[in-house]
Parts: C-alpha cells; sequence; structure tokens
C-alpha cells in the first residue's frame, strides 16, 4: 500500500479529544445555536440539546441546565407526567429552575387543578402561555400558585374573578387572545390587581358589544392605561365594536401600540386621540380599505407618531410605499413590512413577539 494513504488512513482513525473550553464559552455556544423558544421549536430545542449533553460532563451540565429553563407540554399525560417526573428525588434543583410553561391543546378533561399542581412544582417561574380550550380557572389560584409570574399568555383559556380580589404582585405582561367567555375574561380584567402590569394584549376578542361592554373596557383602561407602556388591540369579525368605543385619552406613558383596525379613518382618529408619543407602531391588515389609508396617515403624521422610530406596515404598493419611506426617512423614522400570514399558536407568538 502507498505509504502516503497508509498514514492518511491510520489519522482518519484517530479520535482528538474534544477541546476543553470555559463553562462560559459552553454556555454561550448553547445558547446561540438554539432556536427561538416557541411552540414549533420546543422539539429542535430538546434534540440539539440532547445532542449537546453526549459531549462531555460539561456539556451535560449545561444542557440539562437549558433544558430545565423551559417547559412544554401538550397532552394530559406529558403534563401528568412532567409532575410525576418534578416530585422525584433530586429534581428540587431542575423544577427551581424552570423560568416558563407552555400548555397547549390539552385536552377537554385538563382540570385546574392540574394547572395548579404543575405550577406550586414551579416556584420560579415567571412566564406563562396556555392555550387551552374550555379551560376556565380562578385568578386567586393561579396568583397563589405563581408567585413570581411576571409573564402570562392566555389563548382560549378564561380565568375567573373570585370574592376575594386577586392580586398578581408580580405580572408585568398580560395577553389575552380570543378568550370563550367574553363577560368572564372583562370581569377577571375589572376585578383583579395588577400593581406592576406594563403591557397588556386583547387580541381577536369576538362578540364584543358597543352598549354592552365597551364602559366596562374603558373602566378597565381607566385604571391600568396610564401604566401601561405597550398596547395590543385588534378587532376581527367585528361589525360593531369599534376601536373609537375605546377611551384613549388614559394611555398617557404609551410608548408601543399594536392595531388591527378595518378602517384607516378610524386609526387617524384613534392616533389623534393618544396623548401619549409612541416610540413603536405596527398597524395589522384587516381590509384593503386599511392598506389604501396607510400613505394618509404618514402625511397626516399625527403628534402621536411625532417621536416614532419604528413603523411596522404590512405590505403595500410600490409607489406608496415609496412615498412613505421617504415621509418617514425625513422624521427619522424607520420602516419594516410584515405581513402575518400564520394561525394558531404562530400568529399569537408573532403579536407578543413583534411589536
Amino acid at each position: 500500500m502507498d505509504d502516503t494513504l497508509s498514514s492518511f488512513a491510520e489519522a482518519e482513525a484517530v479520535v482528538e479529544p474534544l477541546p476543553s473550553l470555559p463553562l462560559e464559552i459552553i454556555h454561550h455556544i448553547i445558547e446561540l445555536s438554539l432556536p427561538p423558544i416557541r411552540f414549533e421549536t420546543f422539539s429542535e430545542r430538546y434534540e440539539l440539546l440532547r445532542t449537546f449533553s453526549l459531549l462531555s460532563k460539561s456539556w451535560t451540565s449545561w444542557a440539562q441546565t437549558e433544558l430545565g429553563r423551559h417547559v412544554c407540554a401538550d397532552t394530559r399525560k406529558g403534563c401528568r407526567a412532567l409532575e410525576r417526573a418534578l416530585k422525584e428525588p433530586g429534581q428540587t434543583t431542575i423544577a427551581r429552575r424552570a423560568q416558563s410553561l407552555r400548555l397547549s391543546c390539552v385536552d377537554d378533561r385538563w382540570a385546574p387543578t392540574d394547572l395548579r399542581r404543575l405550577l406550586w412544582n414551579l416556584p420560579g417561574c415567571e412566564e406563562v402561555w396556555l392555550w387551552l380550550r374550555g379551560f376556565s380557572n380562578e385568578a386567586s389560584s393561579l396568583a397563589l400558585a405563581a408567585p413570581k409570574l411576571k409573564r402570562l399568555y392566555l389563548n382560549v383559556a378564561v380565568l375567573r374573578a373570585t370574592p376575594a380580589v386577586p392580586t398578581f404582585s408580580s405580572l408585568a405582561e398580560l395577553y389575552i387572545t380570543e378568550p370563550f367567555d367574553t363577560n368572564r375574561t372583562l370581569a377577571f380584567l375589572d376585578e383583579t390587581s395588577f400593581p406592576v402590569l406594563r403591557s397588556l394584549g386583547l387580541a381577536s376578542w369576538r362578540n364584543l358589544a358597543p352598549l354592552r361592554h365597551a364602559p366596562l373596557i374603558n373602566e378597565i383602561l381607566r385604571r391600568l392605561g396610564p401604566h401601561l407602556k405597550r398596547f395590543l388591540f385588534t378587532l376581527k369579525h367585528q361589525r360593531e365594536f369599534r376601536a373609537l368605543d375605546l377611551d384613549w385619552s388614559h394611555f398617557t406613558s404609551l410608548r408601543s401600540l399594536t392595531l388591527e383596525i378595518p378602517n384607516a379613518g378610524n386609526l387617524v382618529e384613534v392616533l389623534r386621540r393618544l396623548p401619549a408619543k409612541l416610540v413603536t407602531l405596527r398597524l395589522l391588515e384587516s381590509s384593503n380599505t386599511l392598506r389604501r389609508g396607510l400613505l394618509e396617515l404618514v402625511r397626516e403624521c399625527p403628534e402621536a407618531m411625532s417621536t416614532l422610530q419604528t413603523l411596522t406596515l404590512p405590505w403595500c404598493p410600490k409607489a406608496e410605499r415609496t412615498e412613505i419611506e421617504r415621509l418617514c426617512a425625513q422624521r427619522g423614522t424607520s420602516v419594516v413590512y410584515r405581513n402575518v400570514d400564520m394561525y394558531g399558536w404562530e400568529e399569537w407568538e408573532d403579536l407578543v413577539f413583534h411589536p
């Protein structure tokens, strides 16, 4: 055999040991290689972390730590298995490391007690996503079970008010999408204390009636609005309720606004009534009427848009885009185009993560 080929074959068979790296660098490599935390990415995150854990003891430690920070379950069986695992000896540290919990599409037999038990075993949990159809739970029990909760995202799931006023003492972000019981959800918002709430989202609410619901929503905004830095409000399949039915004068500290409304004229009027000066404004398309009115909105530039840094718009014709970008550039505003062609939790997460 050729000596060169023989040497190459021998060299190829030698497995070099994995170089030793500082733990901080290992952690940074793991963080950069992982996809963002989303419902759709949990399987991919798990496979990557499992691969990392096979490299060495140091990598195993960091991979396990990262795996335990964020927990997701999509069946009641999975939730029960998670609960049992957290109760096993030696799992106390992992339970305390958990920062977020996501429950999606759990079957109809899901019980509020399941959620309470799960949260009791995750005392450090700061973020909860609930995508649970038909789920209804007392707000006070959730507040007690998760005292460190900072971010709560509810889709379809409903929290009920209780005789004793519940207090979410640490909650800074609350987003409620498509609640199956509008009246109970409004009662929860009206009768619950949120001393540090700074971000509120009401997305895709159905069956809102101006005479019945607008006074209660405005009372809620009177109490919460002055403290909010971000507000999200979308109207889907609404024929009666309008964004103008809200009292926008309460948003004195608002910096970020996301709106989806069917009429561009209404949008201009909303921004005229807004006392705060925005930093970011995102407009979601619900009809061609809004798209045709975008240029007129930018030309008028209500006072609320005078300090705007980022304007996110649905896609519009090239001629209008050119003029919109020219006007915004003169004011120091960057323009971003973002169409939402998503459904389910992808759309839900897009609204939360892209102000």
